[in-house]
């Protein structure tokens, strides 16, 4: 559980793996609940995975919450890559140096002011970031977290493609660098989500993962505090 009220964002005000280990009874949900009530958090994110949670999503839907959207969970081994992309132009690893600019641009397309706490995330074990140049500016960025597993998370990503931007292109050829770097260090498995998800699992977010080599092997859905 995560609580960050001075964020105006529900993804610093959420629940992961709430019963995913064991079953989530109403007394964990209910404890849940009055932690974020009594961190003055109003809106929040309670991450369910959609129909294996079924019982969880009955009991957070008696409580009030709603699905608020959903996200694919896509995930890849570490096999090499087998496709290459017509670059459009300059993937580069953001240094302690050039944090300021990277962190401002994520700053400026999600409309926060998180700067410091970004930059001090460059440059930090386990942390990589990465972003996209053209023309002398930067376009796209996304970060990989490397747990102590081995499992590499991707996430951080600007701008989000299919809720921020129409291009995914731009988003495709960090990937793969990503892809590429995390397969050197030897990184195990891939994480990451489609934050647009379609019913029929088609589209080029789709595409582009499974160009990667990625599957979608689950749907998780974000509850949050009202009616939809």
């Amino acid at each position: 559980m995560l609580t960050s009220t001075g964020l105006p964002l529900v993804h610093f005000n959420s629940a992961l793996r709430l019963g995913t280990d064991t079953p989530a009874g109403p007394e964990s949900v209910d404890a849940l609940l009055t932690c974020f009530s009594n961190a003055g958090a109003s809106k929040f994110y309670v991450h369910t995975i959609a129909l294996w949670q079924d019982d969880l999503e009955q009991q957070l839907l008696r409580q009030g919450l709603h699905v608020a959207c959903s996200w694919d969970r896509v995930i890849r081994d570490n096999a090499s890559l087998r496709i290459r992309t017509d670059p459009s132009g300059e993937v580069e690893e953001v240094t302690c140096a050039t944090s300021a600019e990277w962190a401002g641009f994520i700053d400026a397309a999600y409309r926060l002011t998180t700067s410091p706490w970004l930059r001090a995330l460059a440059g930090r074990p386990r942390w990589n970031h990465f972003v996209l140049g053209e023309s002398g500016g930067i376009v796209a960025c996304r970060s990989m977290f490397v747990d102590e597993s081995a499992c590499a998370w991707f996430g951080i990503d600007a701008p989000v493609p299919g809720i921020i931007t129409g291009r995914y292109d731009r988003d495709l050829q960090l990937c793969v660098a990503m892809v590429e770097e995390g397969v050197g260090k030897g990184v195990s498995r891939f994480v990451a989500d489609i934050e647009r998800p379609a019913e029929d699992r088609a589209g080029p977010a789709y595409d582009g993962f499974r160009s990667l080599g990625f599957e979608a092997p689950y749907l998780r859905h974000n509850f949050m505090p009202g009616q939809a």
